[in-house]
């Protein structure tokens, strides 16, 4: 948190870092107060569906106004493919989730 000029392509490039990760069980990633939005959010979604060992994941992107509902299902399709996955926490305090986004998840 605090990196204010973190974008949805600096979250695009990350994602494809973590893709690599095969082996990772646990993930805790923070984003509150950046420029992070769907297009990031729809990114790191698709890499994290390739963690197929992630058991745990914590994802906080508070007071990201430029994540919507588009972005949330989006992200959801990748989580969608972790079938090990048993916790699950997301921070989504200020951001322009709606109840579309929340039933994706």
């Amino acid at each position: 948190s605090g990196c204010t000029g973190f974008t949805d392509l600096d979250a695009q490039g990350l994602g494809l870092g973590l893709g690599s990760a095969v082996g990772m069980t646990e993930m805790r990633l923070a984003f509150q107060s950046t420029a992070f939005g769907d297009c990031g959010l729809q990114g790191l979604g698709d890499s994290i569906g390739r963690l197929r060992q992630l058991t745990k994941l914590h994802l906080d992107i508070a007071n990201c106004s430029g994540v919507r509902d588009v972005g949330i299902a989006a992200f959801s399709a990748g989580l969608g493919k972790l079938r090990r996955l048993g916790a699950l926490h997301l921070g989504l305090f200020r951001c322009g989730v709606g109840g579309a986004g929340l039933r994706d998840l």
